[in-house]
């Protein structure tokens, strides 16, 4: 990316922190960068040199449960 127009405000891509709260955005992660994109999604696909993506799978109600409950195993045996 060019310096001088980051140093212009013309920076397409600004990242504005890295110390969000992981959780309040949906993911566990505790130190979350945030990041401010000036342009619509069809120009970041184009920025990324990215397709559109497909739609995910949907997945059943057992695979979510079987899902969550990993993850509190996981938590559980974590050492804090």
């Amino acid at each position: 990316m060019d310096t001088q127009r980051c140093l212009n405000n013309d920076c397409p891509i600004w990242q504005y922190t890295d110390s969000a709260h992981g959780p309040d955005y949906g993911v566990e992660a505790l130190g979350l960068c945030l990041n401010w994109f000036m342009g619509s999604y069809a120009d970041l696909l184009m920025q990324l040199g990215a397709d559109e993506p497909s739609q995910p799978p949907t997945i059943s109600l057992e695979e979510r449960v079987a899902d969550n409950t990993r993850r509190i195993q996981i938590l559980e045996d974590t050492q804090y």
